[in-house]
């Protein structure tokens, strides 16, 4: 029979052996998950840009001159896309615009997720910096003026924002992929960043304080291209049901 304290000593090796089993098993579903939504992904940077743009009819989106208020404009590779072209909160900006912190700048209407949006953002007070050193601190509530003329050579970020951008965008381009009715960001098409941004959701773990020596915000007024979304409305309105 064991004496007491070998007992103890039997039974608190066998719990940290279960523990590190659950921990095991915990991380193991987690990179399984983490990379179905990388393949996601990369299906949506991959496809979208050539798969959305025109249906089977061989109608073009980008034959409509307006979307949600705002000028169509066509770009060669991605097709159809929108944009918020005033450059600060002024009575210019278009209603139908918001200033999107997490994606760094001016998102229209088609574009913004304001569910996921309000859920990331809720409680939040992220830091900025213009300085690498930790000065010249800038508060979010400023940066929500929405002013890109304001910063123009970017805000030095904290790990704790960056993850929280990271996180954003691949949660974003999850949904966006659920919403064939909605327009798609330009940063979900961009393959270096979304895969940048895997990278950070699975790897960082520096201390949320830590001011980054290697990452900037910059903002800016983000394309939001629609062929998805147009090509229906052109489709019901050529059939007389708009």
């Amino acid at each position: 029979m064991l004496a007491k304290d070998e007992e103890d000593c039997d039974w608190d090796y066998h719990d940290r052996n279960l523990q590190h089993a659950r921990k095991h098993h915990i991380l193991k579903w987690s990179l399984i998950t983490l990379t179905v939504l990388l393949i996601l992904v990369t299906l949506i940077a991959s496809f979208l840009p050539f798969s959305y743009i025109t249906l089977d009819t061989g109608l073009q989106s980008s034959h409509l001159r307006t979307y949600a208020g705002l000028t169509v404009h066509h770009s060669p590779k991605h097709g159809p896309y929108i944009t918020c072209e005033a450059t600060s909160l002024l009575p210019t900006t278009p209603s139908n615009c918001t200033f999107d912190l997490l994606a760094n700048g001016w998102i229209p209407s088609p574009c913004f997720d304001a569910t996921m949006y309000n859920n990331r953002m809720s409680g939040q007070d992220f830091p900025f910096y213009e300085n690498l050193n930790g000065t010249g601190l800038v508060r979010q509530a400023t940066i929500m003026q929405g002013d890109l003329e304001m910063f123009p050579d970017g805000l030095w970020v904290t790990a704790a924002q960056h993850r929280a951008h990271c996180r954003y965008l691949v949660e974003g381009a999850v949904r966006a992929t659920a919403r064939p009715d909605a327009g798609v960001l330009d940063t979900f098409l961009n393959e270096g960043h979304m895969k940048h941004c895997f990278d950070v959701v699975v790897e960082d773990e520096r201390p949320a304080e830590e001011i980054l020596k290697n990452v900037k915000a910059f903002f800016q007024a983000h394309r939001c291209y629609v062929g998805r979304a147009t090509a229906g409305e052109q489709i019901l309105s050529q059939h007389g049901k708009l």
